[in-house]
């Protein structure tokens, strides 16, 4: 990675980067001012001269920066799907993203705050995200855009300040970086604010924090020791172990002095340096590029002729295992919306343009579908159980100009009134429908609940209201995105009674055999589920027992997956048969399902380094009570870990 070249009869060197640098006309202190709505991330995307306050400009990330990670995520380019235009005719940031970028904002200030507060440091302090006004309505679409995407970029400037204290904070001689002691930074701000716990975790696991994370960040020039503002100059490699790139001059008295061992700077290679002063090589090395950050995983499809194009069907695919037709038949009469995948397709601005999908997030799936249904194109595979949206599979015509990063002006319009994307009584009927697959799929997966068929028309057992809130309370539903028609329909009168049974005192009563997987009568019976043959009981090292799914030659890893419970045998023998081992712990840890893996030890290998991720495991001090925001943060974290390859 280290690189040296001449600029003006100067050797410049950097020992850990090939990116090709002006060198600064001024100091740090000089070449650092803030002004709020006028100075944007992009003035502070090179490298200046070091300076005390000025410091932690070095460890800004270098735009574009793949954002990933709780809250995080939603700091990638908004589209102009995510800006609302208001009754007023002004435009405005979705209330999702402003509500979720001013938790990012809080959170970034609080760590910065209690940081300077424990240790005393000297910053240069930067505005906050939100005098670039992303959370205020603007005149046009152009000009929201503008400040949303300014004020997007503005985080950046807080992450470099906020990991550059990270690692400002000292660490404790026996500290090991990436191990699964809590970093000290992390025990002092707990210290400090310790009713957010949660907060701050999503902080430390963040990728953009991590050590080991290749981001791209912007770097420092460093001076000769003796020419430096002051004495307190970090040595290089203090940078350089903080993934932070580094330049300075290498002439004859950094030559000279580099002969103490206690020279602060890398002294560069005898080959690298040669390389640099030599006209003429025997072989002339290549042009130097600056190195970029691997592209996001996008599928891309050649032009489609038509839609069965668009998912072509592969049995022998691992990553979509084949449905089997009473599966699809369900899916087929009552459409999933809550469990299955959302992708939206878009043509790129490429030259010819793609083709592309895009993963909607578990969040915006809900607003994707409702959008895309009623002014769109919307289309349900059974056999993936994946929706495709897209606005039209025509390509669209577009125009090339010298401004291709500004957004075309919008004809005027008159100011009206919000009107919703759909009628009340499709809206209605949409959250049924939610509602009831919701209620079937935990009931079904949970307690073996198996839907009469056909649906009945009425019912006529005994139910009672407080079957209803029991049915909810039970299965931790949303009551704010709750149908209530559904409980009062014949269906939903069933499923409350069905749940009433696993309630009451009498053990001896089971549910309707028609209604009941465990039934042996029953039409989905578990008794010839393939995985219930495979369940051998087994004893851990603390005595406790296990139901471990032996595949026997069937495995397709080298462990076992072991559950704590009956229960949870149960749910993992009602999953899809063909699911693989890694598909089926996939789908318990997005359950939250307690499980195992289980490996004969003779046959135990050590993983590589570079596969471990203690970074990534949740940690609370002692004393934090667990509440909702736990819960909740812990889906969020879950929903990105099972979103990496």
């Amino acid at each position: 990675m280290e690189r040296a070249w001449v600029i003006d009869g100067d050797v410049i060197y950097s020992p850990n980067c090939l990116r090709s640098v002006r060198i600064p006309q001024h100091s740090g202190d000089v070449s650092v001012i803030f002004r709020a709505g006028e100075s944007k991330a992009e003035d502070f995307q090179e490298p200046v001269w070091w300076y005390p306050l000025t410091e932690w400009t070095a460890f800004v990330p270098r735009e574009p920066v793949p954002h990933t990670g709780v809250w995080f995520d939603l700091l990638n380019p908004v589209r102009p799907n995510k800006i609302i235009q208001l009754s007023t005719g002004e435009f405005q940031l979705r209330e999702t993203l402003r509500v979720t970028w001013k938790k990012l904002e809080k959170l970034l200030v609080d760590i910065v705050d209690a940081l300077q507060e424990a240790n005393k440091f000297l910053f240069s302090r930067p505005f906050t995200p939100n005098k670039w006004k992303y959370e205020v309505p603007h005149p046009s679409l152009e000009t929201a855009m503008e400040h949303i995407d300014a004020s997007r970029k503005w985080f950046a400037m807080w992450i470099g300040l906020a990991y550059w204290m990270m690692k400002k904070t000292p660490e404790s001689v026996s500290f090991v970086e990436g191990g699964f002691c809590p970093p000290h930074w992390f025990i002092q701000i707990v210290r400090e604010l310790p009713g957010r716990q949660a907060a701050w975790d999503l902080a430390r696991s963040a990728p953009i924090f991590q050590h080991g994370s290749k981001w791209s960040r912007v770097g420092v020039w460093l001076h000769h020791p003796d020419k430096a503002p002051t004495s307190k100059q970090p040595p290089a490699r203090w940078f350089v172990d903080r993934g932070v790139p580094v330049w300075y001059r290498w002439g004859k008295s950094e030559g000279s002095d580099c002969k103490n061992p206690n020279f602060p700077l890398i002294i560069p290679s005898a080959a690298v340096l040669q390389q640099a002063t030599t006209f003429f090589t025997r072989h002339p090395s290549e042009t130097a590029t600056d190195p970029t950050l691997d592209d996001f995983s996008l599928d891309y499809f050649s032009l489609p002729q038509d839609s069965s194009d668009l998912m072509p069907l592969d049995n022998n695919n691992p990553s979509h295992p084949p449905s089997t037709p009473q599966a699809r038949e369900n899916r087929e009469r009552v459409k999933p919306t809550k469990s299955a995948k959302v992708f939206l397709w878009e043509w790129t601005m490429d030259d010819p343009p793609k083709f592309v999908k895009h993963l909607v997030r578990v969040d915006d799936r809900r607003e994707t579908l409702e959008r895309f249904c009623d002014c769109g194109i919307a289309l349900y595979d059974s056999f993936l159980n994946e929706w495709h949206c897209t606005d039209d599979w025509e390509e669209r015509p577009y125009e090339t100009d010298d401004s291709d990063d500004k957004i075309p002006n919008l004809p005027d319009s008159p100011a009206r009134t919000h009107q919703p994307n759909m009628t009340t009584t499709d809206n209605n009927s949409f959250e049924l429908q939610c509602t009831q697959l919701e209620v079937l799929r935990l009931l079904s997966r949970f307690y073996g609940f198996v839907p009469p068929l056909p649906l009945p028309s009425r019912f006529g057992g005994f139910w009672v209201d407080a079957d209803r809130q029991s049915l909810i309370a039970v299965l931790a539903l949303d009551k704010d995105e709750l149908s209530h028609d559904f409980f009062i329909s014949p269906l939903g009168k069933i499923c409350a009674s069905f749940l009433r049974l696993f309630s009451g005192k009498d053990a001896e009563q089971k549910p309707n055999p028609e209604l009941w997987d465990l039934s042996g009568d029953n039409r989905q019976t578990l008794a010839f589920s393939k995985r219930v043959s495979l369940i051998k009981s087994a004893r851990s090292s603390s005595g406790n027992m296990w139901y471990m799914f032996d595949f026997e030659n069937m495995r397709t890893v080298p462990w076992n997956l072991a559950v704590c419970s009956a229960a949870a045998a149960l749910y993992v023998c009602r999953l899809n048969d063909e699911m693989t081992e890694e598909e089926i712990a996939l789908d318990l840890v997005q359950e939250g399902i307690q499980f195992h893996t289980v490996q004969r030890r003779d046959t135990l290998r050590k993983a590589p380094v570079d596969r471990s991720s203690p970074a990534i495991v949740p940690m609370r001090l002692s004393g934090h009570i667990f509440d909702e925001d736990d819960v909740d943060f812990y889906h969020k974290q879950r929903e990105c870990l099972t979103s990496l390859p």
